[in-house]
């Protein structure tokens, strides 16, 4: 099963058209192409679910998160109904997320509402609501719970932001005013605001100004949502140098990561071919950071050998928000 499953198609042939200079730090093409091996594959898969041997019956729920079958989204479901080992029932959510997500619609809101739930069952379960259709509420209804966790309402918040659903407003209005949220929840309202770029935010995000332990990412909340009563909050942020870089999408406007390059100003940003960023302070200073990890070092001049840098893009430098300047953009 485990050898089987990536052969189920091909990548599409090559076109012929130029690549770029290092095609090797691309990811892979998608295998999209049914070929003569398709159907044995796919097939091999379906009767694996129905083994006897419980190990290829997992094999067989593993090889689906690589080769996707719809066909099999409901019998993974009842699967996962009647599975109790914890390991297992993760593996069997990872494949519904792949084949069939509406088909765990049914029970995802009992993993995301549940206080008792499996954690390991979460980021699947919001992975399943983010792409079923009406799922929305389910997000905004776990993000509210009073007792939910604090790793569960940030992703909530994250895949309604990337939903752009509008009940994001209200929900992260609440939680970025609340006091008795825990500074990661509130700080994720925070970023949640910002990204929805709703002039709704800006009463709920003047108040969360105040509190001084999130004030740092409200200031750039506001910022994404230019209003005059947040003046006082624009000003700090010009004075703030704190060195500390922001990323978002710029297409979704959901916080992407925050890098720290220290207690000086960042005064530029540039990105290699490979996609790391690099900070110049205005101590003289220079940083790279691994984007996929949000914080290790490489070293700058190997980097400038084997990736020279490039300009930004104009979308990509929205993306990039440096406390140089705290409220520009």
């Amino acid at each position: 099963m485990t050898a089987l499953a990536p052969l189920h198609r091909q990548p599409k042939p090559w076109d012929g058209r130029w690549w770029g200079t290092q095609p090797v730090l691309a990811p892979r093409p998608k295998k999209e192409v049914e070929w003569e091996g398709t159907a044995a594959v796919v097939q091999a898969l379906r009767d694996g679910l129905k083994d006897p041997a419980p190990e290829v019956r997992l094999a067989a729920v593993k090889g689906l998160q690589v080769a996707p079958d719809p066909q099999v989204g409901d019998q993974l479901a009842e699967m996962f109904q009647q599975t109790k080992e914890a390991a297992t029932r993760s593996e069997l959510l990872k494949a519904i997320t792949a084949c069939k997500p509406e088909a765990a619609a049914q029970f995802v809101e009992k993993i995301l509402t549940d206080p008792n739930a499996d954690p390991a069952l979460v980021p699947a379960a919001i992975t399943i609501a983010e792409k079923s259709r009406g799922m929305a509420p389910v997000l905004a209804k776990a993000a509210s719970a009073p007792d939910a966790k604090p790793q569960l309402v940030v992703a909530a918040l994250e895949a309604l932001t990337r939903m752009r659903d509008r009940s994001v407003v209200d929900v992260a209005s609440k939680l970025v005013t609340d006091g008795d949220k825990s500074v990661e929840i509130r700080r994720a309202g925070a970023e949640a605001l910002a990204a929805s770029r709703s002039s709704n935010a800006i009463e709920p995000l003047l108040k969360a100004y105040a509190d001084q332990a999130i004030r740092r990412d409200v200031i750039p909340a506001l910022a994404n949502i230019p209003d005059v009563r947040a003046l006082d909050a624009y000003l700090e942020g010009l004075d703030s140098k704190d060195g500390t870089l922001r990323l978002w999408d710029a297409h979704t406007g959901a916080p992407l990561a925050v890098l720290q390059s220290g207690e000086a100003a960042v005064d530029d940003v540039a990105l290699s071919r490979d996609g790391r960023v690099a900070t110049l302070s205005n101590n003289k200073v220079v940083q790279v950071f691994e984007c996929k990890v949000c914080g290790s070092l490489a070293d700058v001049r190997a980097l400038a050998r084997a990736h020279p840098p490039r300009q930004l893009t104009p979308d990509e430098r929205r993306q990039l928000l440096a406390a140089t300047t705290g409220a520009a953009r």
